[in-house]
């Protein structure tokens, strides 16, 4: 089931949620903007180790479309540590004790290929849980990763497909399916998917 919403009634921006079972997946893409990335969020389970896993993915997926990969990572807590430009942002998350008190992070990855920006929020298992905090129309989202259209569509999409699978501890033929709904759904509104 897909269901569209806007957050602000005055814009033409692009904002969906599509849901098959318990599986709750957005989708956000700004109005007007051709060359705008689109960004797929959720709720999940995500600590350090996970980030390291998803952004290790993302690595590999630029580095073989086109290499010539640079990218930084952010982390934010009661200090906001930025840690980059390297070719290997992954490593920095290779030990996740150097992360204690640092609760948010962003990983900005680029390459000839695009861009691929992952945000998240560690959680544990009661954050995710809380059904108050977690309604996605509300804000409820903990992860996002933003691409182009043409990474969406090609070999990044299967990164995201692991990291929701990963994170919502759910099968990858439940997530393949939501994605292409994704898909389907910003076509159907326009929106050039590769």
């Amino acid at each position: 089931m897909i269901v569209e919403f806007q957050k602000d009634p005055s814009s033409a921006d692009r904002w969906l949620i599509v849901e098959e079972g318990q599986l709750q997946v957005g989708a956000y893409m700004p109005a007007f903007d051709d060359q705008a990335d689109l960004t797929v969020f959720w709720r999940g389970l995500v600590g350090v180790k996970d980030l390291h896993k998803i952004v290790q993915a993302a690595e590999g997926a630029l580095t073989k479309m086109k290499g010539d990969l640079q990218g930084t990572l952010i982390a934010y807590g009661s200090s906001r540590e930025s840690l980059g430009p390297s070719s290997n942002v992954s490593a920095y998350l290779e030990t996740p004790s150097k992360f204690t008190g640092f609760g948010a992070f962003r990983a900005e990855l680029r390459a000839y290929a695009g861009k691929v920006v992952l945000w998240a929020n560690v959680t544990d298992a009661d954050q995710v849980n809380d059904k108050a905090s977690s309604d996605l129309k509300d804000g409820g989202e903990n992860i996002g990763l933003s691409v182009s259209p043409e990474l969406f569509d090609g070999p990044v999409r299967p990164v995201i497909a692991a990291a929701i699978a990963q994170t919502k501890r759910v099968e990858s033929g439940a997530v393949t399916s939501v994605l292409q709904q994704v898909s389907r759904a910003m076509l159907d509104r326009g929106v050039a998917l590769a």
